[in-house]
């Protein structure tokens, strides 16, 4: 027997009603970093205090296909990711996207108009979630949830990064000192990596015509950290801060059970090879063909095609039509063909989809 929801629609309700008593507060000309960071600590208040409850109705996912949406900050509605979010599984996620900006905001060296700017977007798309999509997605905090089932996170997360590390250079690297002695020089690395054809800093086309030090130097604006000239260090901190979301994800999936959907490349590229090569269940196979059926159908399907689409009837056309068990039966033929063989099918299996409403 599925069970019900307990407390969790109540929870959204409730949720609803604190951040829409903020509305005026955030839209107003002078909004300050200091009342964002009141706004997130009485977010993080509400989910303590209500902790109890939502843990309570977790057990409500445990036989349901749950999505979570992965390696993004919020959903964005505006351009129509709540239509490729919930066009697979049964019940789908969005991790609590107001307390992400707790370490944003701990961090002097971002911009303050960038965090502003952001948190109005953010804050702006959760409420409409809470106030119009509240029947199709759930706002939970996956990051305190995981903490409270994994009190060591932290310790699970460098593990897993030095036992990847370890498997890419085929030699036991436990820490950073075990990874100065292990090597001499950057070029020593970027041999190592040329020779195996691996690429960890490649985002974007003409990343491929630089050095491995060009590339670091490139990604190193991305963050507020400055190593100055330690290229060893560079790296390995550098590539344990873009794998860390990646492990985090993962571990998320495992001890949760929620099927990370991800809708952006960055976040992606690196998960189906970490996913493989931890998890040696018998059905690791089937779940990562998901994760890769779900994120092609974001590149296969241009945003605008579902302009002109009812939100619900699409809903309740994809479950109708199996629209997911259709593409997912085909996967392991359809990658095998290729990549823009497999956007082609899936933008065929589409347009016949939507012209049934």
């Amino acid at each position: 027997m599925s069970k019900k929801i307990t407390y969790l629609n109540d929870i959204q309700k409730d949720y609803f009603n604190l951040l829409n008593s903020k509305r005026d507060i955030i839209f107003c000309d002078n909004l300050s970093l200091i009342e964002i960071s009141k706004i997130v600590e009485e977010v993080d208040i509400f989910w303590r205090k209500n902790r109890d409850k939502f843990l309570f109705d977790l057990d409500y996912f445990s036989d349901k296909e749950t999505l979570f949406l992965a390696g993004s900050m919020y959903l964005e509605f505006e351009d129509n990711k709540h239509y490729y979010f919930k066009t697979f599984g049964q019940e789908h996620i969005v991790n609590e996207p107001i307390l992400k900006f707790k370490d944003l905001l701990n961090n002097t060296m971002q911009d303050s108009f960038d965090i502003l700017s952001i948190f109005k977007r953010s804050f702006t798309n959760t409420l409409k979630l809470l106030e119009s999509y509240n029947s199709y997605f759930y706002i939970l905090p996956l990051d305190y949830i995981i903490s409270v089932y994994h009190e060591d996170l932290i310790k699970s997360q460098n593990k897993i990064f030095y036992k990847l590390l370890s498997s890419i250079f085929e030699t036991e690297i436990s820490s950073p000192n075990s990874f100065s002695n292990k090597f001499n020089s950057i070029e020593e690395i970027e041999n190592i990596l040329i020779e195996k054809n691996i690429d960890l800093f490649e985002f974007e086309k003409e990343d491929n015509n630089l050095s491995l030090k060009e590339k670091l130097d490139k990604y190193e604006n991305r963050i507020p950290i400055s190593f100055d000239n330690n290229y060893m260090m560079k790296f390995l901190c550098l590539l344990y801060n873009y794998w860390n979301q990646i492990i985090h994800i993962f571990i998320t999936f495992l001890e949760l059970g929620f099927i990370p959907y991800f809708s952006f490349k960055e976040a992606f590229l690196s998960f189906p090879t970490l996913f493989l090569s931890l998890y040696l269940e018998d059905d690791a196979n089937l779940i990562l063909n998901k994760i890769i059926m779900f994120y092609t159908f974001n590149i296969s399907i241009d945003e605008n095609e579902f302009n002109e689409l009812n939100f619900e009837e699409y809903v309740n056309l994809v479950k109708k039509e199996d629209f997911q068990e259709k593409l997912i039966d085909n996967a392991d033929e359809l990658f095998s063909k290729g990549l823009n063989l497999a956007i082609k099918h899936i933008s065929m299996e589409f347009n016949d989809l939507i012209e049934k409403i």
